[in-house]
């Protein structure tokens, strides 16, 4: 679900000569904010006064997208034993890694065979990441 976002800062006296380098930073650093922790948003905007900066941002989603990334383990050769059971390698790796042993995929490669994971962040809310 979009929300809206209104922040708004009340300071002491603020020089003109500062106002629009503060408005200016303030919306880039939102939108860093945002896009570094996959937050997508509508348009920033930021106004100011002397003794006043607002923030209002658009379209905010209340959650972070997910991502799938896949990590690369260690070579498939030390990570089975001549029985096929699974090594300190692979119990090492996987635990590393969040998940079973099971769970963890044999990926060709150039160098040859080597375990991965395919790991899923299904993201916090917007509400749990904004306040840090």
């Amino acid at each position: 679900m979009l929300k809206e976002l209104l922040l708004e800062i009340g300071t002491e006296e603020i020089p003109s000569v500062y106002l629009n380098p503060a408005i200016s930073k303030i919306g880039d650093l939102a939108k860093k904010i945002l896009t570094d922790n996959r937050i997508s948003h509508g348009q920033i905007k930021v106004f100011g006064s002397p003794r006043r900066l607002i923030l209002f941002v658009e379209n905010l989603s209340d959650r972070q997208e997910s991502v799938v990334s896949k990590v690369i383990g260690p070579p498939k050769r030390v990570s089975f034993n001549e029985k096929g059971l699974p090594t300190q390698a692979a119990v090492g790796f996987a635990k590393n890694q969040g998940i079973r042993v099971e769970d963890l995929n044999v990926e060709k490669t150039e160098k040859g065979e080597y375990l991965s994971a395919v790991k899923e962040d299904k993201g916090e809310t917007t509400k749990k990441i904004l306040p840090d």
